[in-house]
């Protein structure tokens, strides 16, 4: 077993609070990032690309794996039909991290106080 139902709030907590404030963040990161021209074009294409991801994981990895655990009625109860959904999505949450802190000390310039640029 890989935690059982001791992790589950804790993160079911850690993962809304970052998908969340990822939603709440991402307009004015596109803004401050990418700058106001086609804001509009840039900022769709951004959701796009959640709506997507959403739908590779559902059909490549949660479906597949649900569908394997769960048997002939397709129905399970148990917390073995998600473990490994789980488990891969937070391996994919590694290059993730790895990306947005890369992204991170690439745009620190944009909040120095020294190097103060309007875009």
């Amino acid at each position: 077993r890989l935690g059982g139902f001791t992790l589950l709030w804790p993160a079911m907590a850690f993962i809304g609070f970052g998908y969340g404030g990822l939603w709440g963040v991402q307009p004015t990161l596109i803004f401050e990032l990418f700058g106001p021209a086609d804001y509009a074009f840039k900022y769709s294409c951004s959701t796009i690309a959640a709506a997507v991801g959403s739908i590779i994981f559902n059909d490549a990895i949660a479906g597949p794996v649900y569908a394997k655990y769960s048997g002939e009625e397709n129905f399970c109860y148990t917390s073995k039909c998600y473990n490994w959904t789980f488990v891969a999505a937070g391996a994919c949450d590694i290059p993730a991290l790895v990306l947005a802190v890369w992204l991170a000390h690439r745009t620190r310039w944009v909040y120095s106080m020294d190097g103060v640029q309007n875009v």
